[in-house]
């Protein structure tokens, strides 16, 4: 069986935090895994234009992974 793995890079403005799944930057945060991805979307960047110690997340890569 094959699932899809999908890694973020979480910056809090310009300084890189931490980067892993949305389970090792959930954790490493102390967020929920839902929080990870939904830094990640248009609407937290909008939602924190105007700001430059938000946090943010960014789509690294994707990859197949056979069990």
């Amino acid at each position: 069986m094959a699932f899809k793995k999908t890694w973020y890079a979480v910056y809090r403005g310009d300084e890189f935090i931490v980067q892993g799944t949305k389970e090792e930057c959930a954790k490493y945060l102390g967020i929920k895994e839902e929080s990870v991805v939904f830094l990640a979307t248009p609407s937290n960047e909008k939602k924190h234009i105007n700001s430059t110690s938000y946090l943010t997340a960014i789509k690294v890569k994707e990859e197949i992974e056979n069990e």
